[in-house]
Formats: structure tokens, C-alpha cells, sequence
């Protein structure tokens, strides 16, 4: 435990002042690919954005935005790991807005991580009025202008509606801020999801409990639930699956 810390330490000493090594740790640690020295890719960014000459916030932010996505953000993946962002580029909308959430922390930015049903983007205060990242979307994901911010928040509302009518439907609508540190029982959420839907029972369950210890969410709840359920059926069949029809004719029979 102790060499485990002390290369922590090591990897992230120049983020460590700030307070984002421990976030970092922890973000890095939700898909189970530990820390990598890729990591270190964080701190050769910020280092490169610090030395960019600073015309306004918005211009700033911007080129966080963009340079962010040229270096990590290769190719969307749903439920992609927060690691993969490093091994090959892979990302979500979730795993992107953490990252995001540590550059903007790391660069001295208050920002707002707002959570949804489906989605989630980060409002970011700056000297000219609010900016809105939207992580999976390169070209037009950031947005300054305070029209087009409300009109987008809107939307996603509206979809968000649309969703839950024509899709899963949620025992709850969800449209909150969370902080950095509950943005990791998200990560851990969506990888029990991730196992969830390749019946990798023991994971989900492993994942969830991880979630729990992070977040009090309603969405964590509901999975809970449903993982009981599912999982309770599976064994039943197994059950009647391992059960000569035969046996199963005489219960049936000794019950009358």
C-alpha cells in the first residue's frame, strides 16, 4: 500500500499542490486499468495551454476545448473507460467532461458538471459571461453566445422528454449539478452498466457498490433494483433449468 501511494505521488506531483491528484487517482482507477504514465499527458497540456498568450477567457477557454480534443478525444465510445481516454482515445460523454472537469479545475476555471438522464456538460463562469462545453461534440460543442446556451439547455430537456417516452422510462428526471467527486460514482456507474449489458453479474455488482460509495444518486438506486431482479430471475431459471422435468411434474403434483 505504501509504494502504491508513493508512486501516486510521483506521477501526479506536479497537479498534487492543486488538490486534482486524487481525483485524477480516482478517475483513473473506475475501469480498472490503475494509473498509467500516459497520465502525465494531462500535465504536458496544461503546461502547453499555460504558455498560451491569454486575449480573453473566451479565447482561453476555447483553446482548452479544442486542443483537448485534438490530443485525447479520438473516437466516441459509449461506456468507454476513463483509462481509455490514454490508451487509445476512446471516450464518452461522461469519461470527456471528467477530464474537462480536472483541466478546468487545474487552470484555475469554477465550473458547473450538470447531470441528466442521458447525458451530461459542464457550464464553465468566465470574465465574459458563461461557456458551455459539450464533450462529445468537437465542432460545435462549445458554446459562448447566452441565447444559444439557454436554447441548447432546452433541448436537452426536450430530448430528455422524448427519451424517457419513447425509450427506458427512468423513475426519475434528473437535471442537477454534481460535483467532481460524485462525477466518479458516475464513472463506476457506467461501468457497471457496461458489465450489466454483457451479463457480468459479479462486476456490475462489484461496480455499484463502488458507485454507492461516491454518489447517492437515484439512478444508482434504480440499478440496484433492477440488478436484484435480474439477477434473482437468472438464478430461477438456472434452477429450473437444472431440475429433471420429471421432479418438477411430481412437486407439482405432491402440491395438489
Amino acid at each position: 500500500m505504501r509504494v502504491w501511494v508513493v508512486l501516486v505521488w510521483f506521477l501526479f506531483s506536479g497537479l498534487a499542490a492543486s488538490g486534482q491528484a486524487n481525483l485524477l487517482t480516482c478517475y483513473a482507477l473506475t475501469d480498472g486499468k490503475g494509473i498509467d504514465e500516459n497520465i502525465k499527458k494531462i500535465e504536458n497540456l496544461i503546461n502547453k495551454l499555460d504558455t498560451k498568450a491569454k486575449k480573453s477567457d473566451r479565447q482561453f477557454l476555447k483553446n482548452v476545448f479544442n486542443l483537448t480534443h485534438r490530443q485525447f478525444l479520438k473516437e466516441y465510445d459509449q461506456y468507454a473507460g476513463f483509462g481509455d481516454i490514454f490508451k487509445d482515445g476512446r471516450y464518452d460523454c461522461l469519461t470527456a467532461t471528467a477530464l474537462y472537469s480536472v483541466l478546468l479545475s487545474e487552470l484555475g476555471y469554477q465550473h458547473t458538471i450538470i447531470e441528466t438522464n442521458f447525458h451530461i456538460f459542464l457550464l464553465v463562469a468566465s470574465a465574459e459571461g458563461k461557456v458551455l462545453m459539450e464533450s462529445t461534440d468537437p465542432l460545435g460543442g462549445f458554446e459562448y453566445r447566452q441565447n444559444k446556451i439557454e436554447d441548447r439547455i432546452k433541448a436537452y430537456k426536450a430530448d430528455q422528454e422524448s427519451a424517457s417516452k419513447n425509450g427506458y422510462s427512468y423513475s426519475y428526471n434528473l437535471f442537477e449539478e454534481v460535483s467532481p467527486q460524485e462525477l466518479n460514482g458516475l464513472l463506476y456507474y457506467n461501468q457497471c452498466v457496461k458489465a450489466f449489458n454483457q451479463q457480468q453479474w459479479g462486476k456490475a455488482i462489484e461496480n455499484l457498490e463502488s458507485a454507492k460509495l461516491f454518489y447517492n444518486s437515484p439512478r444508482i438506486v434504480e440499478m440496484e433494483n433492477l440488478l436484484v431482479t435480474i439477477i434473482a430471475s437468472v438464478e430461477l431459471e438456472k434452477v429450473q433449468q437444472a431440475t429433471p422435468s420429471g421432479s418438477t411434474q411430481r412437486i407439482a403434483q405432491n402440491n395438489k
